[in-house]
């Protein structure tokens, strides 16, 4: 995430959240090393990024009853776009929902919204996970 699109997020968090505590926003290289976090989060949210050892790792980073909200493109989408160019950065047909086991998935679709063709979910970690 590039310093300005943090502002802008802090501006819009300044704006519209009255939340008891503030929301922590982070940026940082994920792809590189083996990120470690200080403490669990409610909420992760992942959009139009897939790296895939990460999302193996988001139990560890998310507190019992803790969300992820992910949506990212598929194979169709990079049929007709042509992007993104390599298979690492686009998910097979139903592949999310096999990445999220062990969560309780609340939603998952796939299909067209607008242009893109992606997945969307949101998924909970359960409380004994």
């Amino acid at each position: 995430m590039s310093p300005e699109a943090l502002e802008q997020a802090r501006e819009l968090e300044r704006r519209y959240v009255r939340a008891a505590r503030p929301i922590r926003w982070l940026a940082m290289d994920l792809e590189c090393g083996s990120p470690a976090f200080d403490r669990r989060y409610d909420l992760i949210c992942a959009f139009r990024y897939l790296h895939r050892p990460l999302l193996a790792r988001v139990a560890e980073w998310l507190r019992p009853g803790g969300g992820l909200i992910c949506e990212t493109f598929t194979t169709v989408h990079r049929e007709r776009h042509g992007r993104p160019a390599h298979d690492a950065h686009v998910l097979q047909p139903a592949e999310l929902s096999e990445l999220l086991r062990g969560f309780d998935v609340r939603h998952y679709s796939e299909g067209w919204h607008g242009w893109a063709h992606t997945a969307r979910a949101w998924a909970v970690l359960p409380a004994g996970g």
